[in-house]
């Protein structure tokens, strides 16, 4: 039987293992949910490798047109500069429309199969954004279909507290990714 203390996070945990994938289903999800924890990667040169599900295109005051999208890319791409991450990937599905696809579930397996990371990042199934959630559901599938990953897992919150069974400290970063978050 699973105790409490395995699902609740009575006390700080390490950084887990890299490298990493990050799965981040808009520009900017990567940052407000987890830019302490990649702040503290960076710090100790942990690979990650981000991968933007959507391409943005509905968040922003030109929400809808191609000049967005482009904006919202060079806000990551400064971004990955500033948090030292090895790779970025743009899959550019479209914004609020994400939608879990046989296609989409492989090339997240294969992505895996490639990077082979010790950890594994997807937003929590609890948030409320729908592409969030399809994000969530789309990495475990891919998770699920990648008999040879024998890392670890973890969800992460965006806008939605959830339930955590890890707790990164990230007090001597919060600073920067305060930074972070204002260049978007």
């Amino acid at each position: 039987m699973i105790q409490e203390e395995a699902l609740i996070p009575y006390r700080t945990s390490p950084l887990p293992e890299g490298p990493w994938v990050v799965f981040a289903p808009h520009p900017d999800d990567e940052t407000f949910g987890m830019g302490g924890t990649l702040t503290l990667a960076a710090r100790k040169s942990v690979g990650v490798t981000l991968v933007v599900l959507t391409d943005g295109s509905m968040g922003g005051g030109e929400a809808g047109s191609d000049n967005i999208i482009s904006i919202r890319e060079k806000e990551v791409r400064e971004i990955s500069k500033r948090l030292h991450l090895e790779s970025v990937l743009f899959w550019r599905q479209p914004d609020r429309n994400l939608m879990v696809s046989q296609d989409l579930i492989n090339r997240v397996t294969e992505l895996i199969r490639k990077v082979k990371p010790a950890t594994v990042f997807f937003p929590s199934p609890m948030e409320l954004h729908p592409d969030h959630r399809t994000a969530s559901n789309l990495v475990w599938e891919g998770l699920r279909n990648c008999s040879e990953f024998q890392g670890n897992a973890y969800a992460y919150e965006i806008s939605v507290q959830c339930p955590a069974n890890r707790l990164i400290d990230i007090t001597a970063v919060a600073d920067e990714k305060s930074t972070l978050a204002t260049l978007y």
